[in-house]
């Protein structure tokens, strides 16, 4: 993939240990352990469920994750892994415009917004991520890889603006797309004066990107 948040020397030996029967099962877990969460919440969320839902025993799950810490850091590494995929082919795709690309990138990020599975698995693990230092240093790697790939478009927007001034608008732009989750995404109270919103955020954000 294009772009991978840095991952420590023992997640990386343990994964090459892993063969591809190993890692398919390893992928299987997360699958599991997210429906788990989507569908009960944080608050139910145990490795017994998790083994449960994967049709595994405690014990081969225990194999794969021996503590829960760590399957939840593994849930996280994994999500963002998959949209920093996602995000880097839209930005470096050459065969369209910086313009084209970096509307795909927004639109593909608001309806995220949307996404009721997404919303729930963001939330609980943006909110563990405080607490646990290893999951705060991954979700700010991931960020920091977020960043560029929004950069290296807005670069393309704006040549003749400095690389400061690019930095700024982009956390803006990332603030703005985030912070409307918050208020209006998936699972939030509909307002009807609202409904235009975000159409309205998405012409701010481009007019951020190339005013």
């Amino acid at each position: 993939m294009p772009a991978k948040t840095d991952r420590t020397s023992d997640e990386l030996t343990s994964d090459i240990s892993l063969s591809p029967k190993g890692m398919k099962r390893k992928l299987s877990i997360l699958d599991a352990a997210i429906a788990l969460l989507v569908a009960e919440g944080g608050e139910h969320f145990s490795m017994n469920k998790v083994a449960t839902r994967a049709g595994i025993s405690l014990g081969n799950l225990q194999y794969y994750f021996p503590k829960k810490a760590m399957l939840i850091e593994g849930m996280l590494q994994n999500m963002l892994d998959i949209d920093l995929e996602k995000l880097g082919a839209v930005a470096r795709d050459t065969n369209n415009d910086a313009l084209s690309r970096f509307s795909v990138l927004i639109d593909s990020l608001l309806k995220s917004n949307n996404n009721i599975q997404d919303v729930k698995v963001v939330t609980h693990l943006w909110s563990v991520s405080l607490y646990n230092q290893e999951l705060n240093i991954i979700h700010d790697n991931w960020y920091s890889e977020y960043r560029d790939l929004m950069m290296h478009i807005l670069v393309e927007l704006n040549p003749k603006r400095s690389k400061a001034q690019l930095h700024s608008i982009t956390v803006l732009i990332i603030s703005l797309i985030e912070g409307s989750c918050m208020l209006t995404g998936a699972g939030r109270i509909r307002h009807r004066e609202l409904n235009n919103y975000e159409s309205d955020l998405r012409n701010t954000i481009l007019d951020l990107a190339t005013s």
